[in-house]
């Protein structure tokens, strides 16, 4: 993106800023028509609104250029043509860019063994080789080894194909044969198997190996951790190099590639220079729940908060909410104090890293605008009431806690902001006629009108409540919800809160019936293909992430803790960390 100041008819210097580039297909052929979107700051608005730029489309060769004194120096840009799958990127540097819009696709294919016999539940993992912050997704074979990839963003995609005991096997997708059904056959795996000790030679028990990068890069899913003597076997690793990481708490981290041999892999671990901090057990009271910066597989590095004093006073953490530059979080946390139930709830906002965190106001289920400057949040009327509010409200304010505004009371909860700054996103509160309104619809507040419209209407709503901790997406506005059905049950949904009702997608059940999602914070990826959940099946709660539009499994977090409740998880905008609330205490 280029800046370039000049003086307009008044004298006053103008900082105009200048975005170029190009829109392809898959195949580098130009795409005409392309409508390209962003909004910007508002200067000086009380509510720190965004306002949208004039939108511009792509001419015939592809090209576009957008010229505009109001650009933010980080803009979200987003690309959008019919039949084409929504992008979204932030220029870095000068340079022209060319964005690759891409077509819904999906990938067939069967597995067998070497014999050509079906394999039932392989592991169909694919990496989207374009994407960095694509997660990597496992979908299964059925029982005659057939198997369907959809919901992947782009092409070329990695898929790597391995069962418990077999080798895996590697297939590279491109534009040239995607169409075509995949037919990859299985060989026994190899074995190969660890021996991890210290410098003095003692065997290390409890620590994890995982498989990180086979022939350039990931997908391969080998995973375990020592026993007593500090041993490890896999035997369903491939002939050839595979690198992989070890880790012990009280060790470093160590990467290193081997080969499947007959010999046992010696591994030496050095001590830690800086013991990893891990989980914060805090008081050991089971109410001590704070939020931990994890790797991408949920290996805990650190409590999120570096302010150790603030920790130990506010120490019960939820609702964590990222601004749609990545750049800021914001959670509600409370004291443990006797008689303190969640009501007496406060926001904190930080640097993403934990970095600079600090109280803002009273209140609860933060979240942020665009860039991190200013927070909405929902306040109960023990503290309100004194600014004036008439029961539950939601309100705006900058980060530092000035310029507070009511935007509505009278039961209004659960505010959110768009990914566009335009709009703040609530349920409940009273309409224009000074009627309640059910809970069971959202309600849009025009930023610029200071105008309420409904996203549905009461009666056409799916749902008899929802629940209170809906979300909004980091692009686009997509919302999702969950709620209790008129027939008793609960679901979950993705709805775009410009085209209503009639876009809402469930969130398939499970094979028995049953949707496992737990009335905690929902979360999109950043891709707006997936949202991460906190499942309460199979023992403690934990994160995973569901694909909106595929059939993948549910992707879990297998570095997380196993014997604590994980929940109001979610995925920095890089992609590079997890952040989870994590009880103090096992379970």
């Amino acid at each position: 993106m280029v800046l370039a100041t000049t003086c307009g008819s008044t004298g006053t210097a103008q900082t105009t800023a200048e975005f170029s580039g190009r829109v392809v297909d898959v195949n580098d052929a130009p795409l005409s028509g392309v409508r390209i979107q962003t909004s910007a700051p508002v200067a000086d608005s009380p509510h720190g609104r965004y306002q949208a730029i004039e939108s511009i489309q792509t001419d015939a060769a592809g090209e576009f250029k957008f010229e505009s004194n109001d650009l933010p120096n980080h803009p979200i840009i987003g690309f959008k043509k019919e039949g084409y799958l929504d992008r979204w990127i932030t220029p870095k540097g000068a340079e022209s860019v060319t964005v690759q819009l891409h077509q819904p696709f999906e990938i067939t294919g069967t597995v067998g063994d070497y014999k050509g016999v079906p394999v039932t539940d392989a592991f169909v993992t694919t990496v989207a080789l374009a994407e960095d912050v694509f997660p990597v997704l496992t979908y299964p074979s059925d029982d005659q080894g057939n198997f369907r990839i959809d919901g992947l963003p782009s092409l070329p995609v990695r898929i790597v194909v391995s069962t418990d005991s077999n080798s895996p096997q590697l297939v590279t997708v491109n534009a040239n044969n995607a169409h075509a059904p995949l037919k990859v056959r299985l060989l026994p795996g190899r074995r190969i198997e660890f021996f991890l000790k210290d410098e003095q030679g003692n065997p290390i028990s409890d620590a994890a190996i995982v498989s990180s990068k086979w022939r350039g890069h990931g997908g391969i899913q080998l995973r375990g951790k020592t026993d007593e003597q500090g041993r490890c076997v896999f035997r369903s690793a491939p002939a050839d190099e595979v690198e992989y990481r070890f880790t012990h708490p009280e060790h470093s981290e160590t990467i290193a590639s081997f080969s499947a041999t007959k010999d046992v892999c010696e591994v030496v671990l050095e001590p830690a220079s800086t013991p990893t901090e891990g989980i914060d057990s805090g008081t050991g009271d089971f109410a001590y729940q704070t939020l931990h910066l994890c790797e991408p597989d949920g290996t805990v590095i650190r409590p999120l908060i570096t302010n150790k004093e603030l920790l130990a006073r506010y120490c019960r953490h939820g609702s964590p909410n990222i601004s749609a530059d990545g750049s800021t979080i914001a959670f509600d946390a409370r004291e443990l104090i006797e008689g303190y139930d969640w009501t007496y709830g406060h926001v904190i906002v930080a640097n993403v890293d934990g970095s600079n965190a600090r109280v803002v106001s009273d209140g609860m289920i933060p979240s942020l605008s665009p860039d991190g400057s200013h927070v909405a949040l929902s306040r109960m009327p023990k503290y309100a009431s004194k600014d004036g509010a008439r029961g539950q409200s939601i309100w705006t304010m900058k980060c530092d806690g000035t310029q507070a505004k009511m935007i509505a009371d009278s039961g209004a909860w659960g505010v959110h902001w768009t990914s566009d700054g335009q709009s703040l996103v609530f349920f409940g509160g009273r309409d224009e006629n000074g009627n309640y309104v059910r809970r069971n619809q959202l309600r849009i507040y025009d930023l610029a009108t200071r105008s309420i419209r409904a996203a549905w209407s009461q009666e056409e709503s799916p749902f008899v409540s929802m629940g209170f901790h809906f979300n909004l997406s980091h692009r686009g506005r997509l919302a999702v919800i969950n709620g209790r059905r008129p027939d008793g049950t609960t679901a979950a949904a993705v709805v775009d809160l410009d085209q209503g009702i009639d876009s809402l997608r469930y969130f398939a059940p499970r094979s028995n019936g049953v949707l496992p999602v737990v009335d905690r914070t929902m979360d999109f990826h950043v891709s707006n293909r997936f949202v991460l959940v906190t499942s309460g099946e199979g023992g403690p709660r934990h994160p995973e992430l569901w694909s909106i539009h595929g059939n993948s499994q549910p992707l879990k977090f297998p570095g997380l803790p196993v014997d604590r409740e994980v929940k109001d998880s979610i995925i920095t905008l890089d992609g590079q960390h997890l952040i989870a609330l994590i009880n103090g205490k096992p379970n």
